[in-house]
């Protein structure tokens, strides 16, 4: 679960770093970061949060072990 959040944190910082290479970049360098930055946080978030949400003992299992 740690190793998850973790990851969900590390994608958010790659999409807050993303928005400021855009509203702060000067440069060509910079302002090319923004896209592949954005692309990487997100599939981060995609990757990492998709298991949190399907763990056993999560929202996906009612008390008992029963199964919605």
């Amino acid at each position: 679960m740690l190793s998850s959040s973790f990851f969900i944190l590390f994608g958010l910082s790659f999409l807050l770093a993303s928005f400021g290479f855009w509203q702060l970049g000067r440069t060509d360098i910079a302002r090319a970061y923004v896209v592949p930055m954005l692309v990487a946080g997100t599939l981060i978030l995609i990757h990492r949060a998709r298991p949190v949400l399907s763990e056993p003992g999560t929202a996906d299992e009612l008390p008992g072990g029963l199964r919605h």
